[in-house]
């Protein structure tokens, strides 16, 4: 497909409750990463993907959710298939996929 659809937790572990009301201050989106920051109060998010190839920032967008979540849709450039989302092929442990 053309599109990648990021659901995205405020919570510092996976199996914690999200974070509710959490203030996004910065979303970039780049060509070939995105990088999102949020707080409440002391709690900080900070997330930052190098990603695996080329996407059209102008096309592609974010909203808040409900419950403390995120919802990014990454707009690739071509269509063709990615192998995985991110540049490198280590996993990182605040990810699932």
């Amino acid at each position: 497909g053309s599109e990648l659809f990021l659901n995205l937790k405020f919570a510092h572990k996976l199996d914690a409750p999200a974070t509710l009301d959490v203030q996004v201050e910065n979303v970039t989106i780049k060509d070939d990463s995105l990088y999102l920051f949020a707080s409440k109060q002391s709690k900080k998010f900070e997330l930052s993907l190098p990603l695996f190839d080329a996407i059209d920032p102008e096309e592609s967008s974010w909203q808040l959710g409900s419950v403390g979540r995120c919802l990014v849709t990454l707009v690739k450039k071509s269509r063709k298939k990615w192998p995985r989302l991110l540049k490198t092929d280590e996993r990182l442990p605040h990810m699932h996929y």
